[in-house]
């Protein structure tokens, strides 16, 4: 028997409140997030109705590259196709932290479903 799997459609790079960060020079230190981006790992999961700790939720600079928080940033997350699978409602990269991961829980109906994060 063909086994089912879930794919996921991910959107990425959300915006973050706040002031963006100045341009600094190099080895200055983390840079203001200002963004987030979403990887699921791996990128498709079985249709077996399990949990599976699979989303990395990371922060990004102005530029696009990993920094960490300057303090404990919530991320709320939604699943377009809840039918397919849920997400935590919310996650917190921590103060000095750079990414959280967060459970991702399969039903029994293969699918796509696209993942949201935001952060006020």
């Amino acid at each position: 028997m063909r086994a089912k799997y879930s794919a996921f459609i991910i959107s990425l790079l959300f915006l973050l409140g706040g002031v963006p960060a100045i341009s600094a020079p190099p080895n200055a230190g983390p840079q203001a997030a200002v963004s987030l981006s979403i990887s699921v790992v791996p990128a498709v999961l079985p249709a077996d109705n399990s949990t599976y700790p699979a989303l990395v939720i990371s922060l990004l600079d102005k530029g696009g590259s990993p920094t960490v928080a300057t303090n404990d940033t919530s991320v709320y997350l939604t699943s377009s196709l809840e039918s397919v699978g849920r997400v935590q409602s919310n996650v917190t990269i921590g103060l000095g932290k750079n990414y959280v991961i967060a459970n991702f829980t399969t039903t029994k109906t293969p699918g796509m479903t696209k993942i949201t994060a935001s952060s006020a």
